[in-house]
């Protein structure tokens, strides 16, 4: 009697164990798929967060270029038409400044005054209403530049290597683009390159130097 009860218990010993090792197996298989399909999900979500447009900043951009007037904004405007913008935005803003009912008249005046800077990138970019009427105010611009270089490098605490650069090629850029308007660019490029020759204590090699002299010897 006491030799069955003893072989019942055991069988229900191991019914137990073979019931909770099997419930174990499915509770932890269970719980890896979905743990899977979560992450799948989450990096499909990224993806997709990445690659799809950015809608909410595009409104925001195109709410923004709306709401600037073209007389009194235009150099703001003028901002949003480079290369890094998308196209919906730079075509958008161009629309806009072409709107401006004396926009030739309008950049020869930011050629003069603290827009200067906007107002040549633009021209870099875009065409004015009159290339040729626009050629001598352009050039003046250029003085501006050259003057703010030999400023710089008179009171500029730290200057690098390359810090002319992006205004040596612009300057250069826009030379070549407006050359065949009978203005001459030269001097005001010369004048730049020798702004960069100013005496200073924390001393530079400017790397856009070379560029600029075989600008000048090709057309000096």
């Amino acid at each position: 009697m006491i030799l069955l009860s003893l072989v019942a218990l055991a069988i229900m010993t191991l019914l137990i164990l073979h019931f909770r090792r099997t419930a174990l197996h499915t509770s932890t298989a269970g719980a890896g798929r979905p743990k899977s399909n979560a992450l799948d999900v989450s990096f499909m979500t990224a993806a997709a967060s990445q690659s799809a447009p950015r809608k909410p900043q595009l409104l925001s951009a195109t709410a923004e270029i709306e709401a600037l007037d073209a007389v009194r904004d235009l150099g703001l405007l003028m901002r949003r038409t480079g290369h890094s913008e998308p196209a919906v935005i730079r075509e958008l803003a161009l629309k806009k400044i072409r709107s401006h009912p004396r926009l030739q008249s309008a950049l020869a005046t930011m050629l003069h005054n603290e827009w200067c800077g906007e107002a040549l990138k633009f021209l870099e970019l875009h065409e004015p209403p009159d290339a040729a009427g626009m050629a001598g105010a352009i050039r003046d611009a250029f003085l501006h530049v050259a003057g703010r270089a030999r400023d710089e490098m008179k009171t500029a605490r730290i200057l690098f290597d390359d810090s002319f650069d992006a205004d040596a090629r612009q300057l250069l850029a826009l030379a070549d683009k407006f050359q065949g308007h009978g203005v001459d660019f030269a001097p005001a490029i010369r004048e730049f390159r020798d702004a960069l020759n100013e005496p200073r204590r924390q001393k530079i090699e400017p790397s856009c130097a070379d560029l600029l002299d075989e600008w000048l010897e090709r057309h000096g």
